[in-house]
């Protein structure tokens, strides 16, 4: 029972409320940046047309929910243990994500080129 009446003591109130406070302005945060992302690139794309705006839009979304979510991850345990842990997982991941996926690779690297380059506009017929 004594140990249950430590835990209690060890629990702190105020630390929950501060972390649950800083998640939601995290959550604040990305969705300001990302709705700021998609209004640039929505004016970009008035002015230019192309596959590759809407590439980059897409990536810039995943790079801001990414680090959103790390950040919200790292106000819970520290930012070194979340670190330590997407570090260590991110070798063995890659490791196998590049050996299964690589014709997938492959095809998303071709696209990117072919939307840099723009051999074909939207529109046009390609015959192969």
């Amino acid at each position: 029972m004594n140990g249950n009446n430590e835990m209690i003591k060890d629990f702190d109130v105020t630390t929950l409320i501060f972390n649950i406070i800083m998640i939601a302005a995290m959550v604040v945060v990305m969705w300001l940046l990302q709705r700021g992302n998609h209004i640039v690139f929505s004016r970009l794309q008035k002015e230019r047309q192309g596959l590759h705006l809407k590439f980059f839009e897409r990536v810039n979304s995943a790079i801001i929910l990414f680090v959103g979510i790390i950040i919200a991850f790292s106000l819970w345990g520290g930012i070194d243990s979340v670190w330590q842990s997407i570090l260590g997982g991110t070798a063995v991941v890659s490791a196998v994500l590049a050996f299964a996926a690589q014709d997938i690779i492959k095809d998303i690297l071709a696209g990117l080129m072919i939307s840099l380059y723009k051999p074909v506009e939207i529109g046009n017929r390609v015959e192969l």
